[in-house]
């Protein structure tokens, strides 16, 4: 109900920066993430004051919530430098957090990919192995058989017609 109120509203008033970052917010919130990221770009663009600095925050939040740390980590980053220029040290600190926590959480998504990579890689080496034996097993099997049914005596190693 929100959202169609602020769309309804933006296309009433024209381009607002404050409706954008509201609209943003709640797309946010509503785990629409790429929506999100549409309408904070939207808010960088019509804002003349540069007071939407946490645009740039929302969409580090948004990147992070879609796993794209790499790029959730720059914009973080942006913001924290929006908040240093606007002297805004109370947002730079909750900037800065966010952007740890979103460090860690890449982190260890990178280690357990690794993991889950060795584990593959070692799952395929024992499966080559255990094939390779029961194919070994089964040459060996074959060979007692071949020698099970051979002509014994004077025929041994000839051929019939």
């Amino acid at each position: 109900i929100a959202l169609k109120l602020f769309q309804k509203i933006v296309a009433e008033n024209g381009n607002s920066a404050d409706l954008y970052n509201d609209i943003a917010i709640t797309y946010y919130h509503l785990g629409m993430y790429d929506e999100c990221i549409a309408q904070s770009q939207k808010v960088l663009e019509t804002d003349e004051t540069g007071k939407y600095m946490f645009a740039k925050y929302h969409i580090g939040l948004a990147q992070w919530a879609l796993k794209n740390y790499d790029s959730a980590i720059k914009s973080f980053n942006e913001a924290i430098g929006y908040a240093k220029d606007f002297g805004d040290a109370e947002r730079q600190k909750v900037y800065e957090s966010k952007l740890n926590k979103c460090k860690k959480e890449r982190d260890a998504a990178k280690t357990t990919s690794a993991k889950n990579a060795k584990k593959v890689t070692a799952k395929k080496q024992n499966t080559a192995k255990k094939n390779l034996k029961k194919g070994t097993q089964k040459i060996h099997a074959m060979m007692q058989l071949d020698k099970q049914h051979r002509m014994p005596g004077p025929l041994k190693g000839k051929q019939y017609a």
